[in-house]
């Protein structure tokens, strides 16, 4: 739960905060999306499915990439 409001709050600040809209902030915001959604999902789905939402945390491997973007 904890990592599902952090990702709301930051889909926010990235929709609504940023004025520049490229192509960067859009992954970013499916990044988010994808993310919010597989950890909702998991949490739906009841006992047994809590190991589910481990294996979604993989998505922040895609946020090494979108920052290593940010940065160049």
């Amino acid at each position: 739960m904890f990592t599902n409001g952090f990702l709301t709050v930051d889909f926010g600040i990235t929709k609504y905060w940023y004025q520049d809209k490229n192509n960067l902030t859009n992954q970013t915001l499916m990044h988010h999306a994808v993310a919010i959604t597989g950890f909702i999902l998991t949490i739906l789905c009841g006992y047994g499915m809590s190991g589910l939402s481990v294996v979604t945390l993989f998505c922040e491997v895609s946020s090494i990439f979108l920052n290593y973007k940010d940065m160049f």
